[in-house]
């Protein structure tokens, strides 16, 4: 058994357990997998704390504003189509976006303690202190937390009523997530490009 120790950059490398006699080219898939979830995890952490503080995401149309009657009096169609697919308002409460990107409808406080809680499990899973304290990561972690994150968004919206198609999270979820990965700056690995350097020397 060895242990790997990826780092990709200074916020993103993570330890990993292996063998002396795994083929390069599958330690590189595996590296690129866990790479990946961890990646996934952080973006699904996010979308649930917002989801959670800030309620579920407005339409695109509607992100920014705050006062539709004058845009609906003049017939604006961008904000009118907006308006038809915002989501049913769910929750007991409301607060203020800042942003105005989401709609501030808050569920129950336990249900938000409960969400907020997965979301610093899942933060402390992937943090870059479990480097230090020489604490690796698996794939079936992981993966278990991502399925965490598909049950609570179940629980907390059942059948994902009153969260648009749109949702970050659900797009996570679904796998539906698009991004250019040089515009985005991801860190986020593709297969097929992908190389394992060690002392300065590609290993093939």
């Amino acid at each position: 058994m060895v242990l790997i120790h990826y780092k990709k950059s200074d916020q993103n490398q993570f330890l990993y357990e292996s063998t002396v006699k795994i083929p390069v080219e599958d330690l590189i898939g595996e590296l690129v997998e866990v790479n990946n979830l961890r990646l996934k995890v952080d973006r699904l952490a996010v979308a649930m704390e917002d989801l959670a503080t800030k309620g579920p995401i407005k339409p695109e149309e509607l992100r920014g504003l705050t006062d539709y009657d004058d845009y609906v009096k003049s017939e604006d169609l961008t904000v009118i189509n907006g308006l038809k697919a915002l989501p049913p308002k769910t929750g007991s409460r409301e607060v203020v976006d800042e942003s105005h990107h989401r709609t501030g409808w808050l569920l129950d406080e336990a249900l938000e303690e409960e969400m907020l809680e997965g979301v610093r499990a899942a933060k402390a899973l992937i943090h870059i202190n479990n480097v230090m304290n020489k604490k690796p990561i698996t794939k079936d972690a992981l993966l278990e937390q991502i399925e965490w994150f598909r049950g609570m968004t179940m629980k907390a919206y059942p059948a994902f009523h009153g969260l648009g198609y749109y949702e970050p999270i659900l797009l996570l979820l679904e796998n539906k997530e698009s991004f250019d990965f040089r515009l985005h700056g991801s860190d986020d690995l593709e297969l097929d490009k992908a190389q394992l350097w060690w002392a300065g020397k590609e290993l093939a």
